[in-house]
């Protein structure tokens, strides 16, 4: 999925309780399912980090209530999920890498997550596009994206 930038420059953005590239707040990461574990988790977010793509956050009385990941540039990427790599267009912007916590669902902070990523991405100009993958089955986050702009690819 995509927006064109002139989308979300238009619209009104909530930026409001997201933090960007803290360290502090992906260490209270707690394993809330079997797939996360502490640790690998942690490896994963520094390495990611030092290579420059960033991470917004959400933290409420000392838990990690959600992240989003932003690539300010990516031009490939491996597609696990449907095992095929995908070429992405020049200048382009990656979303990628959610969670929200079980007990944050539904308070709207994947929205305010996405919004608040698309809307630093696009403050590069050079930015023509900012592009999202979310598994199909995934109904959710795909009404969301879609609600603020993203269109199908």
């Amino acid at each position: 999925m995509r927006v064109r930038p002139r989308i979300l420059l238009q619209s009104h953005v909530d930026r409001a309780g997201h933090t960007r590239d803290c360290l502090g707040d992906l260490e209270q990461f707690e394993e809330t399912e079997h797939w996360h574990s502490r640790d690998a988790f942690l490896r994963e977010a520094r390495g990611r980090l030092a290579q420059g793509e960033h991470v917004y956050t959400r933290v409420e009385e000392g838990v990690l209530l959600g992240w989003i990941w932003l690539i300010d540039r990516q031009k490939r990427a491996y597609l696990s999920d449907v095992a095929q790599y995908y070429d992405f267009d020049q200048d382009s912007a990656v979303i990628y890498g959610s969670y929200v916590h079980p007990m944050a669902r539904g308070r709207g902070l994947y929205r305010k997550g996405v919004e608040k990523a698309v809307y630093d991405a696009v403050q590069d100009p050079s930015t023509s596009v900012v592009h999202t993958a979310i598994v199909p089955s995934n109904a959710a986050p795909i009404r969301v994206v879609e609600s603020i702009g993203f269109t199908l690819k």
